[in-house]
């Protein structure tokens, strides 16, 4: 009840942790982005799927009071992370670290201070901060890809 949308906008990249085919959303692409703010603070983003606009590709959460079904919140450190979430592995991909585990729907986008530095060993992973944590239906992508295989 308290959150307010913002007017949509057009996505030109990928916000949460890529999938294993990344293209980019052009002009005749239809994924959105809508965020939404409690009290002037942005606290979630929802992005559509390119293919499918009435389907959600993944949501961030931005806030810092938001906390997942592991306990972790935006803030936190990414050794306080992996204490929670003993087999989060780190990638990064184009100036984004995210945290992650294989078979998860949640990732972590880490806060970094270089965007331009393309890799980082576990010490330095640990020591960044949790910026978003990205909802992410990578099943349900799987799901799809093997129907159309079938």
């Amino acid at each position: 009840k308290e959150l307010t949308p913002l007017p949509p906008a057009k996505v030109d990249h990928p916000i949460g942790m890529p999938s294993v085919v990344v293209t980019s959303v052009t002009e005749v692409d239809h994924a959105m982005l809508v965020s939404y703010e409690k009290k002037g603070v942005e606290v979630l983003q929802v992005t559509t799927d390119p293919d499918d606009p009435q389907h959600v590709e993944h949501v961030v959460f931005t806030h810092k009071n938001h906390t997942d079904e592991y306990d972790v919140t935006p803030g936190m450190k990414g050794h306080e992370a992996r204490k929670l979430r003993k087999e989060l592995k780190h990638m990064s991909h184009k100036g984004q670290v995210f945290l992650y585990e294989e078979d998860s729907n949640i990732t972590y986008r880490m806060k970094v201070i270089d965007p331009n530095k393309n890799t980082y060993n576990d010490v330095e992973v640990n020591e960044l901060e949790i910026e978003a944590i990205v909802w992410r239906n990578q099943h349900d992508k799987k799901d799809k890809k093997k129907s159309v295989k079938g």
